[in-house]
């Protein structure tokens, strides 16, 4: 059993445009951030492994726009902290496989007078499963499941008609709905052929194999009327060589 613990203070310059004299605010200082994380490992039994990990992470200095001459400033805050178990079995050529599951919250603060809000990447669940089984000499099948929370848009609540005749939308609080979860699985086979001081390997993997949609935004339609689901990866197979001498 082997207990770890880690702590650290960074510091991140901003982006080179947001420094810019002429578009930005030269005189924005770095973001800092705190992290701490806390976790325990156990070798359960030969070849199977565990662990568990905490962390918390807080952020200050963040860059935001300002609706000022300055444009942008050191103004916003931040914080994530959450938890992680992982599992695996090692079992050599003939299998390998792991298990993982975090779950955590992702906050920020855009001007100190704001609310907390969600970050827009938060993602309170993930999910993975991996495995691979040596079915035959120099052959393999494995497998990925993924799973994680949806994610976050700035909700339509209402639009209105310009004077020209163009539509605007009215949106809600930003990052305030959730969309559907992301679910895909993985298929791979690969096959490995030795040539004298050669070696073959071609695999063919099928990404998304189920054909989920899984959602990746939301786009609108000229007049605000109707909202459409963008999607992510659809279901595409793919085949590759891989030479070793």
């Amino acid at each position: 059993t082997v207990l770890r613990a880690a702590w650290g203070l960074y510091d991140q310059f901003p982006e080179p445009q947001q420094t810019n004299a002429e578009f930005g605010n030269p005189a924005l200082g770095s973001i800092v951030s705190r992290h701490a994380v806390l976790g325990v490992e156990r070798i359960v039994s030969e070849g199977l492994l565990a662990k568990l990990e905490v962390y918390d992470k807080t952020y200050r200095d963040l860059v935001e726009s300002v609706p000022d001459d300055r444009l942008y400033a050191n103004d916003g805050a931040g914080f994530a902290r959450g938890a992680e178990a992982f599992l695996k079995l090692d079992r050599g050529e003939r299998f390998f496989g792991w298990l993982s599951y975090a779950r955590s919250v992702s906050k920020r603060r855009p001007h100190p007078a704001d609310a907390w809000i969600l970050y827009r990447y938060d993602q309170p669940n993930i999910a993975t499963a991996v495995a691979s089984w040596g079915i035959m000499p120099g052959t393999s099948l494995g497998f990925k499941l993924h799973w994680n929370s949806g994610p976050l848009v700035t909700p339509l609540v209402g639009r209105y008609q310009n004077p020209d005749g163009s539509w605007s939308g009215i949106f809600g609080a930003p990052y305030s709905k959730r969309l559907g979860d992301y679910v895909r699985l993985d298929l791979r086979v690969d096959h490995a052929v030795l040539f004298d001081r050669w070696k073959f390997n071609w695999y063919l993997e099928i990404l998304n194999v189920l054909g989920r949609k899984n959602p990746q935004g939301l786009s609108y339609n000229d007049d605000y009327s109707q909202a459409t689901q963008v999607n992510n990866l659809p279901r595409m197979p793919y085949f590759g060589l891989g030479i070793e001498f």
